[in-house]
């Protein structure tokens, strides 16, 4: 319809002339190359596969990840039958552990005074550091109240028919050689450890004689 027009508004006639000027309608200067029309296509052919493989990825991600869903709510499952388990077994066991671990102060009284050459030999001279000293071993050993009693008893047990409530000299050296506390002798010679199980015997509420002679040679 629209060449129709054209045509019968065109000016000339069938007996034009050479040299003779024609109106061209402005719309045909808009004429599109075929061969750009082709470019244009093939870009949108490339850009549409494009946009389908990051979809057909998305869409693989979103699938696996339900599979990820459905895993973690069988591990949610799980996880709340464990904990239920273990905590039943624990509140079912905490009357025993209570009275386990009840503390009488055999295994975590510290007397300041047993340390003198150690806070001497570390430079705590302040009473007041040395109270805070005592303060944090007495904590570590609440909290390993009842694997102190067990190691104790262990090697206060090891030596010929000894007793399981005192440890003499040759246990607690076999205690000292199995933690290796003995590793380098230079730092922990052997002199500093008779020392230090002589201390953990004196009763430091004695003085003069009567204190040297309540080392009885059993740690208790």
């Amino acid at each position: 319809a629209k060449l129709s027009e054209v045509m019968a508004n065109a000016e000339g006639t069938s007996t034009m002339k050479i040299g003779d000027r024609i109106t061209v309608p402005m719309w045909i200067d808009e004429y599109t190359p075929h061969g750009t029309l082709k470019q244009y296509a093939k870009e949108i052919k490339i850009s549409h596969n494009d946009a389908k493989r990051v979809a057909n990825n998305v869409i693989a991600d979103y699938t696996e990840c339900l599979e990820d869903r459905q895993r973690f709510r069988h591990h949610i499952h799980d996880n709340v039958h464990y904990t239920w388990q273990s905590l039943c077994t624990t509140i079912l066991s905490r009357r025993l552990r209570t009275e386990e671990d009840i503390d009488d102060g055999t295994y975590t009284t510290i007397d300041k005074i047993q340390f003198g050459n150690e806070f001497k030999r570390l430079g705590i001279l302040s009473e007041e550091m040395k109270d805070e000293q005592c303060a944090e071993m007495k904590k570590v050993l609440k909290m390993r109240i009842r694997d102190l009693k067990r190691i104790f008893q262990f090697y206060a047990a090891a030596g010929d028919g000894g007793p399981a409530d005192s440890m003499d000299h040759s246990e607690f050296w076999k205690l000292v050689k199995d933690c290796k506390l003995q590793k380098d002798r230079k730092t922990m010679p052997s002199v500093r450890i008779d020392l230090i199980f002589q201390c953990c015997n004196i009763d430091y509420s004695l003085e003069g004689k009567d204190r040297l002679a309540s080392d009885d040679g059993e740690l208790e």
